[in-house]
Order: C-alpha cells, then structure tokens, then sequence
C-alpha cells in the first residue's frame, strides 16, 4: 500500500513539475489568475523574512544556552559541573 501511494504522490509531483515547465517555456497555454496589487507579494516576503529571523534567533538562543556565553545570562544545571576538581583514583 504504500508504495502506491508513494508512486501516486511521486506522479503528481512530476506532472505538475512538467506542466509549470511547459507553461513558462510556453509550450502550452494557460491562464493563470493572478492577484490584483502587491499584497499577496508583500505577505510572502514577510512571512519569509519573519520565518528567517525566527530561525536565527533559535540558532543563537541555542548556541548560547550550549556554551559557556550562555551561562552568564541564565544558569543551568550540569551533571558535571565545569569548576570540580579533578580527583585522581587511589592507588
């Protein structure tokens, strides 16, 4: 079963891969509505531009809470702290 569905989403994909090339390269006509204005241009640019500083953000949030920049902003709890003296075995 999932092989046929997997084929089924496969040729959906590449047929609508081969008819969005055959439309810009004009081999068939379509006519596709377009929104009127800018608004629907400027929505997706936000919304990328947002998605992409979120991410950012996330990356340096974690970046910090991993090192030790991070540990003079907010403290964490370490299963081997960093300060402990190294204790030799007995002999």
């Amino acid at each position: 079963m999932r092989e046929v569905v997997r084929g089924v989403v496969v040729g959906v994909v590449v047929l609508a891969l081969l008819g969005a090339i055959a439309s810009r390269t004009g081999v068939i006509a379509t006519d596709v509505p377009r929104p009127d204005g800018s608004g629907a241009w400027l929505l997706s640019r936000v919304t990328g531009m947002t998605a992409f500083i979120a991410l950012s953000l996330d990356v340096i949030v974690g970046l910090l809470v991993s090192s030790r920049a991070g540990d003079r902003c907010a403290r964490t709890r370490r299963s081997f702290p960093r300060s402990a003296p190294m204790r030799s075995a007995p002999a």
